[in-house]
């Protein structure tokens, strides 16, 4: 019975190989081979396994180039041999994802993993054999070092043979001496050497030949014929169409050398028809898949890589365009090398394929013609790079994800940039911070400003009679900061925000993006700097953010909005900034009333606003609601053509 072909299995270890002489003792790393994992397993997965067993100083999952989707195998490094040992004893065969891994030595050398020295082909075995009896029965005859049953990847079920690596070929020939027709969970297995593909193809009688491209005329008899001059023929078939027609035919000689002669000699021969004559030796139909799907993964690759960065595809093109006209849009920005229009059903669908010569043609044709509108459709064509499908489907998965974080991001906070949210964090850190500092001291004392304590002179602002004003966090909030009201460094940034009343996150945020800006906090009523958050005023001048009420005798603190100034106060004040910080302030101003419009876009129209007037155009804005509406419409609708 011959062994067929294991794929991905790595036998053996240097000192395995017998290379006409005695192999110096191996030293080894500490780095691990983990096989036969689930196709949808992660690096943290394998991290946080391997990790509660010993110390991980490295995860690597072993991804296909084009793909990026997992190959089934990884490798796990470890601080020392001892530790990467005592994984391999007492882990191998777990199981992680319902799937049994297989553990052994990392092999960095290619030549070592395939020279299949000390492994052999056990055959004929039961379905209720798992890797685990088969490693504990041949250990008895020397280490293992990798034990495999093939099985089935989509239902699970074991193909009835496997694999069995030995350390030493001595170990080897001895289970095999010893293994071989013996009973195994009630069958009796067949134990045989491992040959290669190309080693077992070589030895293997075969007698039957697939015949193709042949003319439709022909039949058994003229089939029969045409092969007998290559040597005695035992019998022909034909199949045929529903027309009557030869398809294509099966041809089995006497004699094993004349099938293999007439696959060499009349493969590829000119018989009348429009392709050349298929002559091949007849596979099953599971070898027969495993070939093609082979093949055509292989072309699919070096079709991606021959096109990588030169594919264009180009969208809303119409349906009564043509692939002149595509090539004639596209030919200035370089070598246009071909051209494909998409159909489905026979009819266009708008989309087109253009290949360019280089990389940096297909840039500059992207740069030039993405959102420029089509002349047949009246859209804005699309003209990306082309992605293959299992790519796009990742960045989709990618996307998906990051629109379900962002839904957990309080709206305000949405249109920001990164820079200032990381500011704002800084500040809600040292608010926090703050607030536990001040409830841990006695009753009574409150911070000055600054962060220095009051004197003895009482509580500052904590008389009912000063009319304390300042900002408080919702309930939520609160009893997110634990039962003193303050927060520890561990809360997380967002919960909290979804939590904090909107008034105090708006005051949050314009103390943020002052602060990045280097300008002076404009201080609200009811609002204390941050002890360490300096400015370019000092500790007391920058970072300020509004306190959470202290409890004290006639405090009641309330949310208070921020005084804004009128239109000519601001217009004074803007005057004196750069350009760029004037925009940002009015854009702190704008936002709020823009958010309560539309929530879900606000950023974006705010950072259209901007780009798109001047200073003094965004100040009437904040006077005139009916300017601010009319512009958020236009706004809105500049959103959703560009949308479709």
């Amino acid at each position: 019975m011959s062994a067929p072909a294991v794929p991905g299995f790595a036998p053996g270890l240097p000192s395995q190989v017998a290379m006409g002489g005695p192999q110096p003792k191996l030293v080894r790393g500490a780095a691990l081979y983990v096989g036969d994992l689930h196709p949808d397993i992660t690096d943290h997965e394998l991290f946080q396994f391997f990790s509660a067993i010993a110390p991980v100083a490295s995860v690597r999952l072993v991804r296909d180039s084009l793909t990026s989707k997992s190959r089934g195998y990884a490798y796990v490094n470890f601080h020392t041999v001892e530790e990467a040992e005592r994984v391999l004893e007492t882990h191998n065969y777990s199981k992680i994802r319902g799937r049994p891994c297989r553990i052994m030595w990392s092999e960095r050398n290619p030549a070592v993993r395939r020279s299949g020295v000390g492994n052999l082909y056990v055959s004929n075995l039961s379905a209720e054999v798992d890797p685990k009896d088969l490693h504990d029965r041949f250990s008895e005859f020397g280490n293992v070092v990798s034990c495999k049953i093939s099985s089935n990847p989509e239902t699970g079920k074991s193909r009835g043979y496997g694999f069995v690596q030995f350390e030493t070929p001595d170990a080897a020939d001895k289970a095999m001496e010893a293994m071989d027709g013996l009973e195994l969970s009630g069958q009796a297995i067949k134990v045989e050497k491992y040959k290669p593909k190309a080693q077992r193809l070589s030895a293997m009688r075969w007698t039957n030949c697939y015949v193709k491209h042949f003319p439709s005329e022909w039949d058994e008899e003229k089939l029969m014929a045409f092969f007998a001059e290559v040597g005695e023929v035992s019998s022909v078939k034909v199949s045929r169409g529903p027309d009557g027609s030869a398809k294509f035919g099966f041809v089995n000689f006497v004699r094993p050398e004349d099938a293999k002669t007439a696959v060499n000699k009349l493969d590829g021969a000119d018989v009348g028809y429009r392709l050349p004559l298929l002559v091949t030796r007849h596979q099953k139909k599971v070898e027969r898949e495993r070939a093609l799907r082979t093949k055509f993964m292989k072309e699919k690759k070096e079709r991606a890589s021959r096109m990588a960065g030169r594919n264009v595809y180009v969208k809303n093109l119409g349906e009564a365009v043509t692939e002149e006209a595509v090539r004639e849009l596209f030919e200035p920005y370089g070598t246009v090398e071909s051209v494909r229009l998409e159909r489905r059903d026979g009819a266009l669908t708008g989309v087109a394929y253009v290949l360019f010569g280089t990389p940096e043609e297909a840039q500059k044709a992207i740069g030039a013609m993405h959102m420029k509108p089509s002349a047949e459709e009246g859209k804005p064509m699309y003209v990306q790079l082309w992605q293959p499908k299992d790519l796009r489907a990742q960045e989709m998965a990618r996307r998906k994800q990051q629109q379900m974080r962002m839904q957990a991001v309080p709206p305000m906070l949405r249109g920001m940039r990164p820079q200032d949210v990381m500011a704002m964090q800084m500040q809600f850190f040292a608010f926090m911070q703050q607030q536990q500092q001040q409830q841990a001291m006695p009753q009574g004392q409150g911070m000055r400003r600054g962060g220095a304590p009051p004197s003895s002179g009482g509580r500052r602002g904590g008389d009912a009679g000063q009319g304390q004003r300042g900002f408080r966090m919702t309930p939520n909030a609160r009893n997110m900061a634990g039962p003193s009201g303050g927060a520890p460094m561990g809360v997380p940034f967002m919960a909290a925000m979804q939590a904090m009343h909107p008034s105090m996150m708006q005051s949050m945020m314009m103390a943020a993006q002052q602060q990045r800006m280097g300008m002076p906090p404009m201080m609200q009523p009811g609002m204390q700097p941050v002890p360490g958050m300096a400015g370019p005023t000092g500790p007391a001048g920058a970072g300020a953010v509004p306190p959470a009420a202290v409890g004290g005798a006639g405090a009641a603190p309330v949310p208070v909005a921020a005084a804004q100034p009128s239109g000519s106060d601001l217009a004074r004040e803007l005057a004196n900034m750069p350009e760029t910080q004037a925009k940002n302030a009015l854009g702190e101003r704008l936002y709020p009333r823009i958010e309560e419009r539309e929530p879900e876009r606000a950023g974006k129209i705010t950072g259209m606003l901007l780009e798109g007037m001047e200073v003094s155009e965004l100040i009437n804005l904040l006077d005139d609601q009916a300017a601010l509406e009319e512009k958020i419409h236009e706004a809105l609708h500049v959103l959703n053509q560009h949308e479709q």
